[in-house]
């Protein structure tokens, strides 16, 4: 076979993530447009990685450590990398971005669990499971989020036909409190990981981080900063 010296997976147009390989490792990587831009995203103390995808500024995939993938986001440096497995988890990983929210899956206790993030490890929510042997095999396989509407889309085997079907998973994007960007449920709701959050999202060019709701170019600017600053001093209510 053909070894591989590097690859693209994904592109936003104006940048291309994948990843290339140096010794027999893969690394993590960001291209814009040419050979020459190549920027190494192998987070330190990584073995290796690999970039899956991209959403605005914001990209996601992989980094091994200690033997086991772990899920994660960059924005544009190997020194941005934010880890996303959950607690408990022995690994995970990232298979789609809205921007805002992350698609994959992690291993707890020895069993594959698909879920959610929104751009932090504490914000893990794992997907619902329909009745016992009603299907198998469950995959989802892209992620898409609305003003209202979260939407997740993959397939599974239907129990009754044996068939492999297109399936889809919705729930509404609840709105109750701004500031809790990472929609954690545990005290203290609004933390650190808030902030981390917003500035993916607003990295990611996501409507959330239009905190000020401006239109006039461009929409995501300073000024959400200091909006969202406000909304978490005035806490939720």
């Amino acid at each position: 076979s053909v070894p591989y010296g590097s690859g693209a997976l994904a592109t936003s147009g104006t940048q291309q993530v994948g990843f290339a390989y140096f010794a027999g490792i893969s690394h993590a990587s960001l291209w814009s447009g040419s050979a020459a831009s190549w920027v190494d995203l192998q987070p330190a103390g990584a073995t290796q990685s690999g970039a899956q995808g991209i959403s605005g500024t914001q990209q996601f995939g992989w980094a091994s450590f200690a033997g086991f993938a772990h899920a994660g986001l960059w924005n544009g440096t190997a020194a941005s990398w934010v880890e996303l497995t959950p607690a408990g988890a022995t690994g995970s990983y990232a298979i789609g971005s809205s921007g805002a929210y992350q698609l994959g899956s992690a291993n707890l206790g020895g069993v594959l669990r698909y879920g959610l993030w929104r751009g932090s490890a504490a914000s893990w929510e794992e997907l619902p499971l329909p009745p016992a042997n009603s299907w198998g095999d469950l995959t989802p396989t892209g992620i898409w989020a609305g003003a209202t509407t979260l939407s997740v889309v993959g397939y599974g085997t239907n129990g009754v036909t044996n068939v492999r079907e297109a399936v889809l998973w919705t729930r509404p994007i609840a709105a109750a409190c701004y500031p809790n960007c990472d929609g954690s449920t545990a005290q203290p709701i609004l933390n650190v990981t808030d902030f981390i959050c917003f500035m993916n999202t607003f990295a990611a060019g996501d409507s959330y981080a239009n905190c000020d709701h401006s239109t006039l170019p461009p929409v995501l600017n300073v000024n959400d900063f200091v909006c969202f600053s406000g909304a978490y001093a005035a806490g939720c209510q």
